[in-house]
């Protein structure tokens, strides 16, 4: 793997392939200036150049069902999920807010749960003790001191001799020389013996095959020995900036700063919704004075911040501060956090309105079906004139999100010259929400005005 001398009849130095695993990948980047061995390129040519190399790796990858997403993981540390991700956060970086469901299916070529039933073979107890060995240096990987040796990171040792090895289900390491042969029958002859250097690649351990596939990879996850029986050396840390591995999609856009966290404050303007999409601002400027209510027992208590309260407030800064949001003149005028009490919410909603506070508010949380769940009541408890269109349209909204949305109950209305409309207390469902509504808010403030 990059050492000039492997397979070509010399022994490498000892020290190299530890030298080699040990180094830290780089960012890659080519230059935009013109050298002798490439001509000056241009942002767009490098992106349809990557663009080209990612298609034809997913239509390799397509045609490769005979590979199982494990021993991509144990091989490279990602599999077809991982990549299904990064696809993921580049659309959305793009702003092609596409599903997590969608871009498996761009990778795999259907949805993913069909592929899995026809293709994914139940991996084997060998495979999952390789895959656990190299868990560290997978597409995830929270910050972690480095192995304390290749031995300690481990799950059996690597230094059992083939009679031991083949005992327990392995395959012997075989070394650098003389490995398998080509085994009749095997696929790709068990890649050893392919020299006097007998292993193909230092870091891969794909010497001694035995006849097994790839040459079985020897006994040693990420490395079948160095010769006598010796594994090849583990890096020292993870590959730095991968965090996709096992990470639900969600969090994953969040922590890329893509997409809200499926528990906190959001880093990311909502989409606004289709059906709102050519709806044009009304002409001049619109005041907004917002309050914001926040109704759970638990937050109100302090077990936990209010994330709801707060992505309602971030979705308003950022409309306002884009091109749609133009025309606001907005005030976050008040905020409060109460429990769970019909009493307490149409208090805080009646004193807001009456007070001119506000002419919008926007409460978060207690719309769905627990007995405890009374924002909707309180609030119908307060306004002289309700707005059914509203919910109907957040509910529509929500739907092509979340099927459990149906079970909302939320409520609006006008109190004088005030609108109050309830949002669920999920921040991700807030968002949803929020892409909806901000592009109505100017017109219903408006009219309330005239």
């Amino acid at each position: 793997l990059g050492h000039p001398t492997v397979g070509s009849g010399e022994r490498a130095p000892p020290s190299e392939p530890a030298a080699m695993t040990n180094r830290q990948p780089k960012p890659f980047r080519l230059s935009s200036e013109a050298t002798p061995y490439s001509p000056k390129y241009t942002t767009t040519q490098q992106q349809a150049a990557e663009a080209a190399a990612f298609s034809s790796l997913v239509t390799h990858l397509r045609g490769r069902l005979d590979v199982p997403n494990i021993e991509l993981m144990i091989l490279g540390g990602f599999c077809r999920n991982c990549l299904a991700k990064w696809y993921l956060a580049g659309a959305w970086r793009s702003g092609l807010h596409i599903t997590y469901d969608q871009a498996c299916e761009r990778v795999y070529g259907m949805p993913y749960a069909e592929w899995k039933a026809a293709h994914q073979p139940k991996a084997t107890v060998e495979q999952l003790a390789r895959l656990e060995a190299t868990k560290p240096f997978h597409a995830s990987h929270p910050k972690q001191d480095p192995p304390a040796s290749p031995a300690a990171s481990l799950p059996h040792t690597p230094s059992l001799s083939s009679a031991e090895a083949l005992a327990a289900g392995m395959q012997p390491m075989g070394g650098m020389g003389g490995g398998g042969g080509m085994q009749p029958g095997a696929p790709m002859g068990g890649m050893g013996g392919m020299g006097p250097m007998g292993g193909i690649a230092p870091i891969l351990g794909m010497g001694g095959g035995m006849g097994q596939p790839m040459g079985g990879m020897g006994s040693v996850p990420m490395g079948g020995g160095m010769g006598g029986g010796e594994a090849a050396a583990v890096p020292d840390a993870p590959p730095p900036e991968q965090d996709v591995c096992c990470t639900p999609a969600d969090e994953m856009l969040a922590n890329m700063g893509l997409g809200p966290p499926p528990d906190g404050a959001s880093c990311r303007p909502p989409a606004p919704a289709p059906a709102l999409a050519s709806l044009a601002p009304p002409p001049g400027e619109t005041s907004l004075r917002v309050a914001v209510l926040t109704t759970s027992d638990r937050a109100a208590a302090g077990v936990y911040a209010d994330a709801s309260g707060a992505e309602v407030q971030r979705c308003l800064r950022e409309y306002a501060a884009s091109g749609a949001g133009a025309g606001w003149r907005l005030e976050l005028a008040a905020s409060e956090v109460v429990p769970d009490d019909a009493d307490a919410i149409s208090e805080v909603l009646a004193r807001w309105a009456d007070g001119g506070v506000a002419n919008l508010v926007l409460t978060t949380g207690g719309t769905g079906l627990s007995p405890r769940d009374v924002t909707p009541e309180a609030t119908l408890a307060v306004v002289e004139r309700t707005l059914p269109g509203l919910p109907e349209l957040l509910l529509g909204e929500a739907l092509r999100h979340e099927p459990l949305a149906a079970l909302s109950r939320a409520a609006a209305g006008v109190r004088g010259k005030c609108l109050i409309v309830n949002l669920p207390g999920r921040p991700r469902a807030v968002t949803q929400n929020m892409g909806a509504l901000m592009p109505l808010l100017a017109h219903a403030v408006r009219e309330l005005e005239d």
